[in-house]
């Protein structure tokens, strides 16, 4: 059977994905699903594009076969596996491959049919951030992804009077992020300012390095960091 089609498992579908444990992807899965090939590079042509200076436009391949993953360097020689280079070798369970600076573990991941079609809007909506980043607000201040995956996008607040950030598609802002909360921080306007509060999350909300414990007031290219994610607030 073909990997690239339904897998259903007792427990549900599997899919193979490599799982960033350093580098700008820290935190987030590559999933290998809709086609049997998939090209990861720093050009934003590739299939799971990583902007980094350590990776070629077209750094490697993988190939989803029968019975097997297949990952093929185009590197010249920089895709290692548990520290080894390689030109064409085939994927075991809880593989370590590097690409560059950057370090994934492979494995599957076990998905109930009924969560799928989340793990598929994800998959779109972050190739969209990465592919079609929207432009600059001219006259609002914005909220901008600059370390993380989605780096780049953007989220304007003109005319919000309040907006929530965290893991949960109840959210006004979803981030994929691991170490985000379902419900991480909230971002709201006092008297005409911008003003940061942590609703409880388990990892913390910081402002400008420091924990943020009641609400602090938000100034123009302040930085947030929440989970792996950090964020730059832009006032026009």
């Amino acid at each position: 059977m073909n990997l690239s089609e339904e897998k259903v498992f007792q427990r549900g579908i599997k899919i193979p994905r490599l799982v960033s444990l350093e580098g700008k992807a820290k935190g987030y899965s590559f999933y290998f699903w809709g086609k049997d090939s998939f090209e990861i590079g720093s050009s934003k042509d590739a299939d799971f594009f990583l902007k980094d200076d350590s990776i070629a436009k077209i750094h490697a391949k993988v190939e989803i076969q029968e019975d097997s993953v297949i990952i093929m360097d185009f590197s010249q020689g920089r895709t290692y596996i548990n520290g080894c280079p390689v030109d064409v070798q085939a994927l075991e369970e809880n593989d370590h491959v590097r690409l560059g600076k950057n370090v994934f573990v492979f494995n599957y991941r076990i998905v109930e049919e009924k969560n799928f079609v989340h793990i598929l809007e994800d998959m779109e909506r972050f190739q969209g951030w990465l592919h079609s980043p929207l432009p600059l607000p001219q006259d609002s201040p914005y909220l901008e992804i600059i370390s993380g995956m989605g780096e780049g996008t953007i989220f304007p607040l003109k005319n919000r009077e309040f907006i929530t950030i965290g893991r949960n598609s109840v959210n006004d802002i979803k981030i994929l992020d691991t170490k985000i909360s379902r419900v991480h921080c909230r971002i709201f306007q006092k008297d005409g300012e911008y003003w940061i509060e942590d609703m409880g999350s388990t990892n913390g909300t910081f402002l400008q390095g420091e924990e943020v414990e009641n609400a602090q007031k938000l100034e123009n290219r302040n930085h947030i960091r929440i989970g792996f994610t950090v964020l730059c607030f832009h006032l026009p």
